[in-house]
């Protein structure tokens, strides 16, 4: 362009190489000549030698996005980073590609390096600060749109200012020229407006878009023999097969181009909006309103782009998936004849040709019940939406991982900057917050008391008609479906976009995830997309679960063991609710090293009512020694020796009754195998307090249950248990003094035998089960909780037992919206501001 007589600044970003630090940057370097251009390129891999260049020749330099840089090796420490304001003058602080707040902590960082801290940094590094800087002293803020992908150029930038120059010279001088002395004078200032990712998704989607429109396959050879990491070479193998995968099917490349242009302002054709018209009305008017916020601005968008397409194409891959299930649902499940067999039914042969060519499946020695999908029929039918879906999945989580990537050392950067540190809160997901049964009444309890309290904790869920509150943050599923061979367990989709922006606007700085269903897999994807430390909440002993099945072969007890280590090894870490489970995770089996046990608590509903008798429960009499089981009525919880228990009692003490609360699936057979017994049904948790003070001993034949909440709901109302020695019942009775602890089914029979002989003997066992149950409270357990989350300070209200601690005020939102890079705001500011353009630069002089 120099060459036609077009002025303009030559400029280019320079990926360099910092030897000490072992990180490679970005470096915005301009007005240099071809020749300079080419001796960049190799000094380059050094960034003292490619300084020294620069600043020989005075070629202006910019570091551009400071926390944005390259560490394959891991994050430099903090300290060690600083010396970065030593080798520039010029720092790029607003970004048009990176969130607002991430230009502002860069802002602050900057304007925080006085010429007193830069000489202690001299000392500190044996570095003089005027090596490469002109004047060491100044640092200046500079703008810029990260245009790497040809959208949105000129949204951001810098401003110049030419007032260092005196009028007579600077008539004579070209704009370029201008421009150049302004960035060696450091009189610049940023602009821009507000942004929360939103341009880096829709720019990395056109991105993705542009390399399915033009990609050209390099070859199986070349990813091979390419110098990157068998990793890299795999997923490039991966990547250019799935590109090529998409260009097979019209309907998603007519989508792509269509999407393509509309980022750049071009208007579909008119044959393509007729058929968007008829058959996705909808994604017509986000194409529309895309083509206008190319010319408006980004930020006038109410919600993300790429979240509405994600919603819309998901949506439908959903309801075709919930299809689907339905069709096959009746047709396959009758066909697994036992539990053993669809474990075995997890698994996929390992041999390609035996999905690809269904002729081989005959003579393959895969095992001989394991899945073998035809992937034709797996994918027929949702080619479009499954393929555009993972297109916007896949932006979403590349400008997540680009925003979040460096979060431990922008997090730490923070803590300098207290009306910029991000919130200390927690979010907890889970699939059956709505459920009956144990682990939705533990969920319920821990959000009532998470609320009353004020604890940094948001619980969020899925469901179609639960209501939000202030800590219950409630998404609709895409879908919603049950599998005959476990219909009463209610699978539900979310939409990963909505979770996305929960979690983007909410600020959390930790994830919590409950069982094991579509909230888990969401759960992992943020980790790996945001950079979040997440936990998995172990409810559940799938082991002891599987085991309750005889027909179960030890090879597929093994495969589900593997499935839950390769489950549960995607966490940072695991809470488990017993000392057996804890003992297991950190075994040789398993060797996980961040496993710590929390514990339940019980309901004030649950509490010692001596005034109440025997009698009003109908038909037992005031000096009937009553049994009772409470839970649910199913093989896994050893109902079944529920009748063997109940007749060994009955012929050491004919007075004893047995009580049954709770529904389920054994309930018929239960019945008819001892007629006898009082069968009370599901109870509310008023009625089960009742029923526990009216009881003489507690039954929990279960050897499933992780922790056993029954049993400390029993024991806050007095009522001393029988229970196996294993998993949470082992931890929470003192055999003897507060219940019995069986080894086996006849010890148990015995123990309760024991019992019904003399009950009065064991009477004092009462206060003892009263005084253990006050052993377990809220205020310890999610103290606990928070704290191994690394949050020791918050804003709540008094805990029983604890000290109270009170955050920063600094936390809190104020009113105040800056008008300038320079005005201090804090992060919950940050969250206030609408979408509106907002210009961030200084005040320049005339």
């Amino acid at each position: 362009m120099l060459d036609k007589g077009i002025d303009v600044l030559p400029g280019a970003e320079f990926s360099c190489h910092i030897p000490d630090l072992d990180v490679g940057v970005h470096v915005l370097t301009y007005g240099f000549n071809p020749e300079q251009e080419e001796r960049l390129k190799v000094l380059r891999s050094n960034i003292y030698d490619f300084l020294d260049f620069t600043s020989s020749n005075d070629l202006p330099t910019v570091l551009a996005h400071p926390l944005d840089f390259h560490a394959p090796h891991g994050l430099p420490p903090l300290e060690k980073y600083e010396k970065i304001f030593l080798l520039f003058n010029n720092f790029e602080v607003m970004n048009g590609q990176r969130d607002t707040w991430s230009s502002l902590l860069t802002w602050e960082w900057l304007n925080s390096f006085d010429r007193e801290k830069l000489e202690s940094l001299e000392k500190k590094f044996s570095f003089a600060a005027s090596t490469f800087c002109s004047d060491p002293w100044r640092k200046s803020g500079v703008g810029g749109s990260d245009d790497h992908f040809g959208v949105f150029a000129g949204r951001s930038g810098t401003l110049f200012s030419t007032s260092h120059i005196d009028h007579a010279r600077r008539s004579t001088m070209k704009p370029s020229e201008l421009a150049l002395s302004a960035l060696r004078a450091g009189n610049v200032a940023p602009f821009g407006e507000w942004n929360d990712g939103r341009k880096l998704n829709l720019a990395l989607l056109d991105y993705f878009a542009g390399l399915v429109l033009h990609l050209k396959d390099p070859g199986l050879g070349r990813i091979l023999l390419h110098k990157g990491t068998p990793r890299q070479k795999m997923y490039a193998f991966a990547i250019n097969n799935g590109i090529h995968e998409i260009r097979r099917h019209r309907y998603t490349m007519r989508f792509l181009k269509t999407f393509h242009g509309a980022v750049r302002g071009e208007k579909p054709s008119m044959m393509t909006r007729f058929l968007l018209r008829r058959y996705q009305p909808e994604l017509l008017k986000t194409v529309e309103r895309l083509i206008t916020a190319s010319d408006d601005g980004i930020g006038h968008l109410e919600t993300p782009i790429a979240e509405e397409l994600f919603s819309h194409f998901a949506g439908i891959l959903s309801r075709r998936i919930e299809q689907k299930v339905s069709s096959l649902g009746n047709a396959e499940m009758p066909s697994l004849k036992s539990f053993d067999e669809l474990v075995e039914r997890l698994e996929i042969p390992s041999v390609v040709r035996t999905l690809v060519q269904p002729s081989e499946r005959v003579t393959s020695r895969s095992s001989r019940k394991m899945s073998l999908p035809s992937l034709g029929e797996v994918f027929d039918g949702l080619s479009f939406p499954f393929l555009a879906s993972a297109l916007i999945a896949g932006s979403m989580f590349a400008t997540s991982r680009v925003l979040h990537g460096k979060r431990p050392f922008s997090d730490a950067l923070a803590q300098q900057f207290p009306k910029l540190r991000p919130p200390q809160r927690v979010l907890w997901i889970t699939d059956t917050f709505t459920d009956k049964n144990g682990v939705s009444a533990v969920l319920q309890l821990a959000q009532k008391y998470a609320l009353e309290m004020n604890l940094p904790i948001d619980f969020l869920i899925c469901h179609e008609s639960q209501e939000p509150q202030a800590n219950l943050k409630v998404v609709k599923p895409l879908s919603k479906f049950t599998l005959s061979l476990y219909p009463q367990q209610p699978f539900r989709i979310p939409n990963l976009a909505e979770l996305q922006g929960i979690i983007e606007n909410g600020g959390y700085s930790s994830i919590v995830c409950s069982t094991e269903g579509p909230m888990a897999a969401a759960a992992v994807y943020f980790k790996h997309a945001m950079r979040l430390p997440v936990w998995f909440y172990v409810h559940t002993d799938w082991i002891a679960f599987a085991q309750q099945n005889e027909t179960l072969r030890e090879v597929n007890l093994d495969r589900i063991r593997r499935i839950m280590r390769g489950l549960y090894s995607q966490f940072d870490g695991l809470f488990v609710l017993n000392s057996e489970q804890k003992k297991m995770f950190k075994g040789e089996r398993f060797q996980f090293e961040s496993v710590v046990q929390t514990a339940h608590w019980a309901s004030e509903s649950f509490h010692r009512q001596p005034q109440l008798r025997k009698a009003g429960i109908a038909g037992l009499r005031k000096d009937d020694i009553v049994l009772l089981y409470a839970g649910r009525l199913s093989a896994e919880k050893g109902v079944f020796q529920l009748p063997m228990i109940y007749e060994a009692a009955l012929r050491t003490n004919p007075k004893v009754r047995l009580v049954v609360a709770g529904t389920g699936p054994a309930e018929s057979q239960l019945r008819e195998l001892i007629p006898e017994a009082i069968f009370l049904g599901w109870q509310p948790q008023s009625g089960l307090c009742e029923i526990y003070n009216r009881a003489d001993l507690l039954l929990l034949p279960s050897t499933f249950d992780t922790f056993g909440c029954v049993v400390l709901e029993a024991m806050s109302c007095g009522l001393p248990v029988c229970a196996y020695a294993v998993k949470g019942p082992a931890d929470i009775i003192d055999h003897g003094v507060n219940g019995f602890l069986a080894t086996n089914q006849e010890d148990f029979s015995q123990l309760v035998s024991m019992f019904v002989a003399e009950p009065e003997a064991f009477e004092g066992m009462r206060n003892q089960a009263l005084a253990r149950s006050k052993d377990y409270t809220p205020a310890s357990i999610m103290h606990g909780m928070l704290s191994t989350l690394g949050i020791n300070q918050y804003d709540g209200k008094h805990l029983e037992g604890e000290k109270q601690i009170v955050e920063d005020s600094s936390f809190h939102q104020t009113e105040k919206i800056p008008g300038s890079i320079g005005d201090d705001v804090d992060f919950g500011t940050l969250f206030a501001l609408n979408h509106a353009e907002m210009p961030l630069q200084h005040s320049l002089p005339n």
